[in-house]
């Protein structure tokens, strides 16, 4: 009887250290994530700051000259392109940034839930694809994915992203060192 109690007790030990483990590879790959979101945001938001400091600029110019009375039609025809493209840049870059963030937001949603519910393969392995842009661009890796548009599955989205993830970053760190050739990897769903 003390023995199957010391087993007992020790299997609840294992069981409570694996639980321990699981959850800290799951927030070191949140903070992998996260660094690599950081620095993919940063480039669109510097843009939009950018150019949202151009417009502001391009406004007083115009405030300026129509103070002086010095407005021409030419000069307000430029200003109209040169306002133009810099609202696209502004919308496109602020778009991008939005689209990283709901990426991330899902990926790591998905990491430390243990919902199950029914998802599209293509857009959990896209949202992951998304989120660690910054680590494949480091390796001048190109991910290529052949996966069915329509492709559902009822499962657990976090369990395949941490799948994904794992694989992914492991590649990255042991399939292309003191390689020279492409650095291609390819998911076939």
């Amino acid at each position: 009887t003390e023995s199957n109690q010391q087993i007992t007790h020790t299997l609840e030990q294992l069981k409570n250290t694996q639980q321990t483990l699981v959850e800290s590879e799951k927030m070191a790959s949140l903070g992998s994530l996260v660094a690599g979101i950081a620095h993919e945001i940063n480039t669109p938001i510097g843009i939009s700051v950018t150019a949202a400091s151009f417009l502001e600029e391009e406004i007083h110019d115009l405030n300026a000259k129509l103070i002086s009375n010095t407005l021409s039609r030419s000069y307000v025809e430029k200003l109209i392109v040169r306002i133009g493209e810099s609202g696209r840049l502004l919308a496109t870059n602020l778009q991008r940034a939005a689209d990283l963030i709901s990426s991330f937001k899902q990926v790591a949603v998905d990491q430390s839930s243990e919902a199950c519910y029914s998802f599209k393969l293509i857009e959990n392995l896209n949202q992951v694809i998304t989120s660690l842009k910054h680590k494949i661009k480091q390796v001048h890796c190109h991910v290529f994915i052949d996966c069915p548009d329509e492709l559902s599955i009822y499962s657990f989205p976090g369990s395949f992203v941490q799948i994904y993830s794992n694989l992914i970053l492991n590649s990255l760190i042991h399939a292309f060192e003191n390689w020279e050739g492409k650095r291609e990897i390819y998911i076939d769903i």
